[in-house]
């Protein structure tokens, strides 16, 4: 899932950030990962201009972890991620 404040796409050929009419036309959203998302993870930080999501769900000797692993794509061009855990499926 993506959150943007403005849409990128990777180009498929050059590996490079792409903005535009194609970039957002990209079909790029989960609803049901949003909805599962919990509402703090959802706002993109200032610095950043979008940000992708992937969740995974963990489970170890009979306990089970949601991790959510945020990508952000900061406005310098640089990407930055943070990883959150909750206890249990979210």
């Amino acid at each position: 899932m993506v959150l943007a404040k403005k849409f990128y796409e990777l180009d498929k050929v050059t590996g490079n950030y792409v903005d535009g009419k194609e970039a957002e036309e990209a079909s790029n959203q989960s609803s049901d990962l949003l909805s599962r998302m919990p509402e703090d993870l959802r706002e993109i930080p200032d610095d950043a201009v979008g940000m992708k999501v992937s969740r995974y769900y963990i489970e170890k000797d009979g306990i089970g972890t949601t991790q959510y692993v945020l990508e952000y794509k900061l406005k310098n061009g640089l990407l930055r991620e943070a990883v959150k855990e909750f206890p249990g499926k979210r």
